[in-house]
C-alpha cells in the first residue's frame, strides 16, 4: 500500500463508541502526529495489539478527545492503527478532518478493507475466528445497540466465555474420584448441569445477535384500505408511502429498515390482497404472497371498524397453510411471528376480535401469534404497543449489560448446538462408562473449540 488511507468503521452516530482505523507506510507516524500518551513514548515502540490510552489534538494542538489507540504492525510496508473514541458525531468526524490535515487519505469502508483486510485478519496470530467474524460484521452494524454487542464480541466477550466452558469439560477427567475409576462408571449428571447450563444460555442468544447483523424482513400484510401504508409511515416517522382512501393504492412493496429498541427492523408494506381482475394489481398481489412465503414476522392489519370480510378470511387462511406448507418443506420456521393489529381504533369498534384469534388459531402449531394490538394512526395511539411487540422476543437482551456474550453468526450456533446436543445425550443417560463419556466430552470440546478456530 502506497498511501496511507482511513475510514469510519462504526455507525455514524449511532454508537456510544467511534472507530477510525488507519493503514499504510505512514499510519503511525501520522497518528502519532496527533496522539499524546498518558504513559507512552511513541507509538513505534508499542507491540502488536497493545492498547495505548491517551488523548488526539487537532493541528492547533486543541484536544479533541480521549482515546484508546490499538496498533497493527503488518509485515513490508503497512502497518494498521485503530483509534477508538466516543461515538459522537462531531468527535469523530473531526478526527478524520484532523487526519486528512495530515495527509491522510478519507476513503469508503469498501475500498479500505480490500486495501488491509488480509493484513488486519492475519497481523494478529491470536485473534481468534469469533474475533475476525465480529471485525468484518462491525461496518455493516446497523444501530447503536448492535454496534456495542459486536464490539463486545470483537474484543473477547464470546471467546473468553467458550474458554470458560472449555476449562470446565477439561476439569471433568481429573476430578474423578477413586470410586468412579474403581467402578468404570461416571456419575456424570451433577459434573454436566452446569456447564449444560452455560451452553443453554448463550445459544439463546443467538436470535438477538442474529438480528444485530442480519435484520428481520417484517411483513405489513391486510387486505387494502386497512391502513397499512399509514402505519408504515407512522414506524418510519415520515411519509414515505402514499396514503388514499381508494383500496388498491399501494402496488410495489414498500421497504425501509427501523430501529426499534435498537433492534434493526426491514420493514416491508405490501399491496392489499383482494381478488381483482386489474392487471398491474394482480401482479402486486402476487408479489406480496411470493413475500409472504419468505418472511418471519408478519403484523396482520384489520379495519377495526368493519366486520371482518371475505378478503380478510381469504388471507387468514392463506397464511396459515403456507405456514403449513413451509414447515412440511422441513423449512426452519421455529421463530415466525405474527402479530395482529386492529387499526382504526379512533372509531366505534365493530370487528370480532375473537373471531379473528379463531381463524388464526388454524395455524399456531406454526407460528407465535402476539396479543392483539389496537392502535390508531390518526391519533397516533398504540405505535409504542406494536413496537414492543416486535420486539418482544428480545426482551432479555434489549437491556444490554456490557461484556455480555452473545453468538452472532450460524457457524457459532451450529457448532454450540452440537456440542450442547452430544453432552446433553450424556446427561439424559446419567450414568456412563467412563471412557465413553470422556470421548464424548472430548468431541463436544471439539466442536466449541472450532467456534474460535
Amino acid at each position: 500500500m502506497t498511501k496511507t488511507v482511513a475510514t469510519i468503521i462504526t455507525p455514524l452516530g449511532e454508537g456510544g463508541i467511534g472507530v477510525i482505523q488507519v493503514a499504510g507506510a505512514l499510519a503511525l507516524k501520522v497518528v502519532g502526529e496527533i496522539f499524546v500518551a498518558k504513559r507512552f513514548n511513541s507509538l513505534e515502540m508499542c507491540v502488536n495489539n497493545q492498547l495505548i490510552y491517551g488523548v488526539v489534538c487537532d493541528q492547533n494542538n486543541n484536544q479533541i478527545d480521549e482515546v484508546i489507540i490499538n496498533v497493527c504492525k503488518g509485515e513490508g510496508t503497512t502497518d494498521l492503527v485503530e483509534i477508538n473514541c466516543h461515538g459522537g458525531v462531531y468527535v469523530v468526524n473531526k478526527i478524520m478532518e484532523t487526519l486528512e490535515c495530515f495527509g491522510v487519505c478519507k476513503v469508503e469502508w469498501q475500498e479500505f478493507i480490500l486495501n488491509v483486510r488480509d493484513l488486519r485478519l492475519n497481523a494478529f496470530p491470536e485473534m481468534d475466528l469469533i474475533r475476525k467474524e465480529a471485525l468484518e460484521l462491525l461496518p455493516g452494524i446497523m444501530t447503536r445497540l448492535g454496534s456495542k454487542v459486536i464490539l463486545d464480541q470483537y474484543n473477547g466477550a464470546l471467546s473468553w466465555r467458550l474458554f470458560e466452558i472449555i476449562g470446565k469439560l477439561e476439569d471433568v477427567e481429573p476430578a474423578l474420584d477413586v470410586k468412579d475409576r474403581a467402578s468404570g462408571v461416571l456419575n456424570i449428571s451433577s459434573r454436566m448441569s452446569v456447564i449444560l447450563s452455560d451452553m443453554k444460555d448463550l445459544i439463546a442468544s443467538f436470535n438477538f445477535g442474529k438480528a444485530l447483523t442480519q435484520p428481520e424482513n417484517v411483513i405489513i400484510v391486510g387486505r387494502p384500505n386497512v391502513g397499512k401504508s399509514s402505519l408504515i409511515n407512522k414506524l418510519l416517522g415520515k411519509d414515505r408511502v402514499l396514503v388514499h382512501h381508494e383500496p388498491g393504492t399501494t402496488r410495489d412493496p414498500v421497504s425501509e429498515f427501523i430501529s426499534v429498541e435498537g433492534i434493526p427492523l426491514h420493514i416491508i408494506d405490501t399491496a392489499g390482497l383482494r381478488d381483482t381482475d386489474h392487471v398491474i394489481e394482480r401482479k402486486s398481489i402476487e408479489l406480496t404472497k411470493e413475500l409472504m412465503s419468505k418472511v418471519n414476522k408478519f403484523i396482520l392489519v384489520f379495519d377495526s371498524a368493519c366486520q371482518i370480510k371475505k378478503e380478510d378470511i381469504g388471507i387468514i387462511k392463506s397464511l396459515c397453510s403456507g405456514l403449513k406448507a413451509r414447515r412440511d418443506s422441513d423449512a426452519d420456521d421455529r421463530y415466525v411471528h405474527l402479530i395482529p393489529v386492529l387499526n382504526k381504533s379512533d372509531l366505534p369498534e365493530t370487528i370480532n376480535e375473537y373471531e379473528i384469534i379463531k381463524l388464526l388459531e388454524h395455524g399456531k402449531e406454526y407460528m407465535r401469534m402476539s396479543n392483539v394490538v389496537r392502535l390508531s394512526t390518526l391519533n397516533n395511539t398504540g405505535i409504542v404497543e406494536l413496537e414492543k411487540a416486535m420486539v418482544a422476543e428480545f426482551d432479555d437482551f434489549i437491556e444490554y449489560c456490557p461484556g455480555m456474550a452473545v453468538l452472532f453468526t450460524e457457524r457459532q450456533f451450529d457448532l454450540l448446538s452440537n456440542a450442547y446436543k452430544k453432552l446433553g445425550g450424556l446427561q439424559d443417560s446419567a450414568r456412563g462408562k467412563i471412557d465413553t463419556a470422556l470421548n464424548v466430552i472430548e468431541e463436544s470440546k471439539h466442536f466449541v473449540y472450532n467456534c474460535m478456530k
